[in-house]
């Protein structure tokens, strides 16, 4: 399996940075709750809006969002 350095998305003229997007939200959500464990992390990215929605846990909550 080959390694991906880094991995982009290009839309509505900008270019976002996967990492950067999980780094933000996992940071969005430390900020509001550095008790919890987080066992998973599922972020989704969504262009229309220019938002990246991430599951925490398997817990979805309409806050749960970055803006891109």
């Amino acid at each position: 399996m080959t390694k991906v350095d880094k991995l982009n998305f290009e839309f509505n003229g900008k270019s976002v940075n996967a990492q950067e997007v999980t780094d933000a939200a996992m940071k969005a959500f430390k900020a509001k709750h550095a008790d919890v464990k987080v066992k998973t992390f599922d972020v989704y990215i969504n262009a229309a809006e220019s938002k990246a929605y991430y599951v925490v846990n398997g817990t979805a909550e309409n806050d749960y969002f970055v803006e891109l």
